[in-house]
């Protein structure tokens, strides 16, 4: 079936290391702070019929800007794999793949540590600020539209399927104040759906999407259609 597919890719970038004093007299390095600012690009592409790479045809948005903090102890990090948990289950709803993110930023994290030999002033807080670029792409096929054109370009998903969605409410809790729906790119609010798959989307917005798409706009889980 011809359809639209949704693309992501990201680069970060560490953009300032501040060490912070948050009492009076600190003795050591307690906390780190992962602080990321994510500028978010939602484009439409074409792949055309004499070509194998896409084209841009336009933005869709002006770049939607994020910025979320992941406080992490010292302890936690150096436990690698609670510190990768704490990034990630935070930056998830942004980054569908968020493993080399993470690593790039445990990695920056070690090696300020590292030269922490270095003479300072005594602090218990380190800030780090990197900056994340995610470009959302809608990349839409037209050799496959050519070959199968008698079919459909978006298939809905049936009826049923998104009155079952609406029951599978979900309570904004203090890791999800800062997250965005992936659709609208807007801030997350109470009216909140889980598709089956676990994303998680304003009400309104995913159920518009179904009427249209029976894909998850994140990982493309296939909701039941009216032909299924």
């Amino acid at each position: 079936m011809a359809d639209y597919v949704r693309t992501q890719s990201s680069d970060i970038k560490l953009l300032k290391t501040e060490f912070r004093a948050t009492c009076s007299s600190p003795h050591q390095l307690d906390i780190i702070n992962f602080n990321f600012s994510f500028k978010i690009i939602l484009s439409d592409w074409v792949i055309l019929e004499d070509s194998t790479e896409p084209v841009f045809v336009r933005q869709l948005n002006r770049g939607s800007i994020i910025d979320i903090a992941v406080p992490v102890s010292l302890e936690d990090f150096i436990n690698c794999g609670k510190a990768r948990e704490a990034i990630d289950r935070v930056v998830r709803q942004i980054l569908r793949d968020d493993d080399d993110m993470i690593q790039f930023a445990l990695l920056k994290a070690f090696k300020v540590l590292v030269d922490m030999s270095k003479p300072r002033d005594p602090a218990d807080v380190l800030d780090l600020h990197f900056g994340v670029l995610v470009d959302n792409r809608l990349v839409y096929d037209q050799r496959r539209a050519i070959i199968e054109e008698s079919e459909p370009r978006m298939v809905p998903a049936s009826e049923s399927s998104i009155e079952s969605i609406l029951k599978r409410k979900v309570i904004i809790d203090n890791d999800m104040e800062m997250m965005t729906c992936s659709i609208c790119l807007e801030d997350f609010t109470e009216g909140l759906i889980s598709m089956p798959c676990s994303h998680v989307f304003h009400g309104d917005c995913i159920t518009q999407w179904l009427r249209t798409s029976h894909y998850c706009p994140i990982c493309r889980f296939q909701m039941p259609t009216s032909s299924n």
